[in-house]
C-alpha cells in the first residue's frame, strides 16, 4: 500500500517514502520536499553515507587506537579530532604531532646547586669534585680528612671541596702531596733534627708509639721504657696505679706527690725526670737528670770543671737538660756542646730562623779586608761561595748534586730504594719504566684489574 503525507504547501500530496523500509534511515527518517532525510538518536552521529548511525564514543577511541591518532606521545580524542599531548619534560614539535626533549638545564627551569646534565625527559644533578649530593639537589662540602685522614701521613686540612695535607715540624711533604719524609736519625726531629722524638713517641720519623704504663717514659730511638722507681715489667706493667702503694697497693699515697705518684714500698713521692726533693720542686744538680737525678751528664773531658768527669759544662753558655742530659744551647749557637755558630742565613734558638734575605757580596771580592776575588758574583763575603740554585753544587755551581742528595745546597737526603737516583731538585725518585709510586715500590702492571 502506498501513503502520501500532505506537501509543505498544504495542498498537495506527496508519496511518503519513508513508510517504505523507514526511507533506508538507520533511525529517524524525515520526509522534506519530497526527498528523505535521515538523522540519529541522541549519542548517535550520521555515518559517512547519510542513512547509518555510529555510536559518538565508538568513533572517538577508534581514531586514537588507530596508530596513536598520528600522536608520539599521548592523544586525546575529541568532536573536533585528534589532539596530541606529550609527557613531562617534552613539548609538541610544530607539527603537533611529534615531540622534543626540553633542555632544562639551558633554560634554567633546574633546582641544581652546581651542576646540571640533562636526561630524555628530565635532567640529573650532580657536585663538583669534593663534594657530596644531598637531596638530589643541593650539594655539601665532603670531610676527606675524616676518612681515614685524607690518605695524609701526618696532618689532614679540610678546604672547600678539597683537602690538604701537611707535615709536622721537621719533616717535609713529598712528590705525592701525602708522605712526609725526613732527613732526621732514628729519634730525632726539629729544623736541625737535634730535637728528641715528642714524648710518647719514637724511631724513624717519630711515627711510632710508646707502650710503657704506670708512668714510664720510652727511649726516643729504640722505645725502650724506663720505669719509675717501685714499677718493673717491660713496659712497666708490674707495679701500683697512681696514687697508690704497699705490697697490694692498698695505701694512699701523700697529697702533693706529683703525678699522684709514690714509691711502692716507703710511700715517698715519686719524682719525674729532672726533679728531685720531697715535693719534686728541686730541678736536678748541674752535671745530672733524669729519674731521680741519677744519670750524669754526657761529659767530655775536655769541656768539663776542673777536669771533673762528673760536672758537665757546654759551651758558650750552653747548660744540661735536667730531664734528658743534652746541652741547651742559647741563641745563635747549635751542636752536641753548643760548639757551632748557626750557619750563615739561620740564628736564633737552635738556629730555627732562617733569614729572608742574604747579605752577598756584589763587588766581587771577600774575606779578610776583601782581599780574595769571587768565583761567581755574587758570593759570600765571608767563604766567598756562590749560593747556587737548588739541585747544583760546586764553586760556580756547574755540577748536579752528588748521588742521594738534593735541593737547596744538596742538604736533603734522598729517599729512594738503592740504585735508584732521585731528582737532585725535588728530591721525587727516578724509577725506570718496570716500577712505579713516588719511592718506586710498586712493579709496573701491578695496577691493572
Amino acid at each position: 500500500m502506498l501513503c502520501f503525507s500532505l506537501g509543505s504547501d498544504g495542498r498537495s500530496c506527496e508519496l511518503n517514502t519513508c513508510t517504505r523500509n523507514n526511507g533506508g534511515c538507520q533511525h529517524v527518517c524525515d520526509l522534506r520536499s519530497g526527498q528523505v532525510s535521515c538523522s540519529c538518536h541522541g549519542g548517535y552521529r550520521l555515518g559517512a553515507d547519510g542513512a547509518s548511525c555510529e555510536g559518538v564514543y565508538t568513533v572517538l577511541v577508534d581514531k586514537c587506537l588507530d596508530g596513536n591518532g598520528g600522536c608520539e606521545h599521548m592523544c586525546t580524542a575529541s568532536e573536533s579530532g585528534v589532539q596530541c599531548s606529550c609527557h613531562p619534560g617534552y613539548r609538541l614539535g610544530d607539527d603537533q604531532r611529534s615531540c622534543q626533549d626540553e633542555d632544562e638545564c639551558s633554560g634554567g627551569a633546574h633546582r641544581c646547586q652546581h651542576q646540571c646534565d640533562n636526561i630524555p625527559g628530565s635532567y640529573r644533578c650532580s657536585c663538583r669534585v669534593g663534594y657530596l649530593l644531598l637531596d638530589g639537589y643541593r650539594c655539601q662540602d665532603m670531610d676527606e680528612c675524616s676518612v681515614q685522614n685524607g690518605g695524609c701521613e701526618h696532618d689532614c686540612s679540610n678546604t672547600a671541596g678539597s683537602y690538604r695535607c701537611s707535615c709536622r715540624e721537621g719533616y717535609q711533604l713529598e712528590v705525592d702531596q701525602h708522605s712526609c719524609s725526613s732527613d732526621c736519625p732514628l729519634g730525632y726531629t726539629g729544623h736541625q733534627c737535634r730535637e728528641h722524638c715528642p714524648l710518647g713517641t719514637f724511631g724513624e720519623g717519630c711515627n711510632q708509639l710508646c707502650l710503657c704504663q704506670n708512668g714510664g717514659t720510652c727511649h726516643h730511638v729504640t722505645g725502650h721504657c724506663s720505669c719509675p722507681p717501685g714499677v718493673s715489667g717491660e713496659r712497666c706493667e708490674e707495679g701500683c696505679p697512681a696514687g697508690r702503694f704497699g705490697q697490694n697497693c692498698e695505701k694512699w699515697c701523700p697529697v702533693g706527690c706529683p703525678r699522684n705518684r709514690c714509691n711502692r714500698y716507703s710511700g715517698y713521692c715519686e719524682c719525674p725526670p729532672g726533679y728531685f726533693g720531697p715535693q719534686c720542686a728541686e730541678t736536678c744538680p748541674w752535671g745530672t737528670f733524669g729519674v731521680n737525678c741519677q744519670s750524669k751528664c754526657d761529659c767530655h773531658r775536655p769541656h768539663t770543671i776542673r777536669c771533673d768527669a762528673e760536672v758537665c759544662l757546654c759551651y758558650n753558655g750552653g747548660r744540661c737538660d735536667a730531664v734528658s742530659g743534652a746541652c741547651l744551647c742559647p741563641p745563635g749557637y747549635m751542636g752536641q756542646l753548643c760548639q757551632h755558630v748557626c750557619p750563615q742565613g739561620q740564628y736564633g734558638q737552635d738556629c730555627r730562623s732562617v733569614q729572608l734575605t742574604l747579605s752577598l757580596s756584589t763587588t766581587g771580592q771577600y774575606g779578610q779586608d776583601c782581599r780574595s776575588v769571587c768565583v761567581r758574583t755574587p758570593c759570600d763575603p765571608v767563604s766567598g761561595r756562590y749560593p747556587c740554585p737548588a739541585g747544583r753544587a760546586g764553586p760556580g755551581c756547574e755540577l748536579s748534586c752528588p748521588a742521594g742528595r738534593y735541593g737547596p745546597g744538596c742538604a736533603r737526603r734522598c729517599r729512594c730504594p738503592a740504585g735508584v737516583n732521585c731528582d737532585p731538585v725535588e728530591g721525587h725518585c727516578l724509577c725506570g719504566p718496570d716500577r712505579l709510586g713516588t719511592r718506586c715500590q710498586t712493579t709496573n702492571g701491578e695496577r691493572g684489574g
